[in-house]
């Protein structure tokens, strides 16, 4: 059986892109900064364990040099948005 775990939105700004949700009565808190990857992300919780990953940069170099297939999408992701 398949089972959501969580769903990663990212952008270059994530603090104002979790506010947003709040409006929904999705209320997100501080992660945890990520140091192998350049990374930072805050969490929304919801039912049967699952939760929302808002994914951030904050050292553009390390993340560009991350061999972490998630961090390489939110490089290419970012840095080709229109």
């Amino acid at each position: 059986m398949l089972a959501l775990d969580h769903i990663v939105f990212a952008g270059s700004d994530i603090q104002t892109a979790t506010k947003e949700y709040r409006n929904i009565s999705l209320k997100s808190v501080i992660g945890g900064e990520h140091d192998d990857w350049g990374t930072y992300n805050y969490l929304a919780y919801i039912s049967n364990s699952c939760y929302i990953d808002w994914l951030g940069i904050r050292t553009l170099k390390k993340t560009e040099q991350s061999d972490n297939s998630l961090v390489q999408h939110l490089v290419h992701t970012l840095s080709n948005k229109k």
